[in-house]
């Protein structure tokens, strides 16, 4: 057994695995304050779910670029996904959306749970880190244990994981999840406008008011090496230059620069 193989294990049984701390304090604050930096005078993201999202972040958000060539997450990617892990041109960084339940890959593959030629397995995952601690409240990343493998939604043992800023969670994207869901006054308030910066400022006020953190996450695509992940790539690029309102995409030079030096293809 090698030191991956349990997390191997849970993620292809139970659909995610946690790893407590990947990151220290020091990289979430400079996560935090990136974020914090661009959604406050940035001009590239959009107004959706209640709050702010920026997708193709790692092209867009400088200070978030570390994580790609950072020991620690690389180690977990290729002992986890294997050495060929590829990245799938997919990055997004929120700051206080509001979500219900889905599955990630919904609307980029075909059939996610179709065998394909060459008994190619599906391997299209997500790496996610929350940038403030989740330990007293449901607000991070709630979902359905096993629901991965299963075209059905809303199966499984609901699972609440409570994490702590600097743990980095490793998820297949067929997976049934949630982060924070609206309560009553914010679901009539994204009723009113969800893509609305008119309603962000609003329930801007209601979180001061009510003293509640900005919440901030970042988000990657890796995969396997096969025709799932060429699928999600593609897609999840036509997704992103729509949101970003341009007509191509190259990968970032930065960006492409920091996967060659850790041997990462793209």
């Amino acid at each position: 057994m090698d030191k991956f193989s349990k997390n191997r294990e849970e993620l292809q049984t139970n659909g995610y695995t946690l790893f407590p701390g990947l990151i220290s304090p020091e990289d979430i604050q400079k996560l935090r304050e990136s974020c914090l930096d661009y959604f406050n005078n940035g001009h590239n993201f959009i107004y959706y779910m209640g709050g702010k999202t920026q997708s193709d972040a790692m092209s867009r958000i400088p200070g978030i670029r570390f994580l790609l060539n950072h020991p620690n997450i690389v180690e977990v990617l290729k002992g986890c996904i294997g050495d060929d892990v590829r990245f799938l041109h997919h990055s997004d960084a929120h700051l206080n959306m509001l979500n219900g339940w889905h599955k990630d890959i919904t609307g980029y593959v075909q059939d996610p749970w179709e065998n394909r030629s060459g008994n190619e397995s599906f391997g299209v995952y997500k790496i996610a880190f929350y940038l403030q601690d989740h330990i007293d409240n449901n607000n991070g990343f709630s979902l359905r244990k096993g629901s991965h493998a299963r075209r059905a939604s809303g199966i499984g043992e609901l699972i609440d994981l409570h994490t702590k800023a600097g743990d980095a969670l490793l998820f297949d994207q067929r997976l049934d999840h949630v982060g924070q869901e609206p309560n009553l006054f914010e679901r009539i308030m994204l009723r009113w406008g969800k893509a609305s910066d008119n309603s962000y400022g609003i329930l801007q006020k209601w979180r001061k008011f009510n003293n509640v953190k900005d919440k901030m996450s970042v988000f990657m695509g890796f995969g396997k090496p096969n025709a799932f992940s060429d699928e999600f790539s593609a897609n999840c690029i036509a997704r992103q230059n729509r949101q970003n309102n341009v007509n191509s995409y190259t990968i970032n030079s930065e960006v492409a620069s920091k996967l060659d030096s850790i041997g990462i293809k793209y």
